[in-house]
């Protein structure tokens, strides 16, 4: 279940990439870390679509992990459009920037909100 993870992996990389330097020097050092988790496997079409990214924070705020909800659709479906269909959901790449400009920062001191 890591399908989901490495995409959400190429986005939170791409905004690492396009923050500018000050905003990733204070994500570095003060920064609480967003860490791609291992997808959750949902069965469910409809509850597929409810759902959203689960963000679970360690207790001692040193990181957040992003948790994808995943479907996957073998190809034995009734319907042939839906068979060997895989969804995921997936982070936004201004979320991630939000992240790391604004949202990581709350945790240690960088931002008083």
């Amino acid at each position: 279940m890591t399908k989901c993870q490495g995409v959400n992996q190429e986005v939170l990389d791409w905004a690492l990439e396009a923050a500018d330097a000050t905003a990733r020097e204070l994500y570095d050092s003060l920064g609480e870390k967003l860490v791609e988790a291992e997808d959750i496997d949902q069965p469910n079409g409809g509850l597929w679509i409810v759902q959203e990214l689960q963000w679970n924070e360690k207790d001692d705020k040193s990181e957040t992990d992003n948790v994808s909800i995943a479907l996957i659709l073998d190809e034995n479906q009734t319907l042939p459009l839906f068979r060997s269909m895989h969804y995921c959901k997936v982070l936004s790449p201004f979320r991630a920037l939000e992240w790391i400009y604004v949202d990581s920062q709350y945790a240690r001191g960088g931002y008083k909100p």
